[in-house]
């Protein structure tokens, strides 16, 4: 599952964090169960490159990353992750409130500030999302995707080294959601990369539970995740909460995460 690991704190990843990635994989499982995942023309034009990153990924994820995410899992209890979990979507919402400006959402980004001045006031530096319980809700916006609202079309998909499934279209915008973040003004870089990679752990462990989806014989994985995310991320740009966010008739519209 290290194919999906890192991406939802880049994806709509920067977004809405952990219920990006878990809904992402839901799409996936979807896909796979419908057929539609080897199905349809995509833009891969890199696909021989892409697969040979994918399988490195896989591999990195196999013998590195899972069985540290394990051992995180083992060990810690629960609020403590949650309150992880907290930390980091919290540095989330700044990026997602400057999205929400550039794409003309005024209302999402009052209410995405509103969330940081509250979980990093009352809710100690994010640990405990009060801004959730108080009813003040999370967006999901990322540069990608506001460069998809501007008309730029989609690019060719692209598996980026450990960070996994995007396009060169959401790659610049990654680039610019890491500066629109708290990320770079972090120091010393040590404490930063530090920190960022603790986040990649958490994240990873989010998966663990669900990895019994993809136990599944016969299919090409390399293209059930690529046609998922190129999906999803279609589904945000163009709006359409129903394909994005399972909503309506799955029952996952909060699975837990924040």
């Amino acid at each position: 599952m290290g194919i999906l690991m890192l991406q939802n704190r880049t994806d709509g990843h920067i977004a809405s964090g952990k219920n990006a990635g878990f809904l992402l994989i839901l799409l996936l499982f979807v896909s796979l169960l419908s057929g539609c995942a080897a199905t349809g023309k995509v833009n891969d034009p890199f696909e021989p490159v892409n697969r040979h990153i994918y399988s490195f990924n896989k591999t990195a994820d196999t013998y590195i990353v899972k069985p540290i995410a394990k051992g995180y899992d083992a060990v810690l209890p629960g609020p403590v992750k949650t309150g992880v979990t907290n930390f980091f979507n919290n540095l989330d919402d700044l990026p997602i409130a400057a999205n929400g400006l550039l794409q003309g959402r005024p209302q999402d980004t009052a209410s995405d500030l509103a969330r940081v001045v509250l979980n990093t006031t009352m809710g100690v530096f994010g640990l405990f999302d009060v801004a959730s319980r108080l009813g003040v809700v999370k967006h999901e916006a990322d540069f990608g995707q506001t460069l998809g609202k501007w008309g730029v079309k989609s690019s060719p998909y692209l598996i980026i080294p450990i960070l996994g499934a995007s396009t060169i279209r959401d790659g610049i915008g990654r680039s610019v959601d890491w500066y629109l973040s708290p990320w770079p003004w972090i120091n010393p870089e040590a404490l930063r990369y530090g920190l960022y990679a603790f986040d990649g752990i958490s994240i990873r462990s989010e998966y663990l539970q669900h990895e019994d989806l993809f136990d599944v014989a016969a299919f090409d994985e390399y293209i059930a995740v690529r046609n998922a995310y190129l999906q999803r991320r279609d589904a945000l740009i163009n709006g359409d909460k129903h394909k994005a966010n399972f909503k309506d008739d799955s029952g996952f519209d909060d699975p837990g995460f924040d």
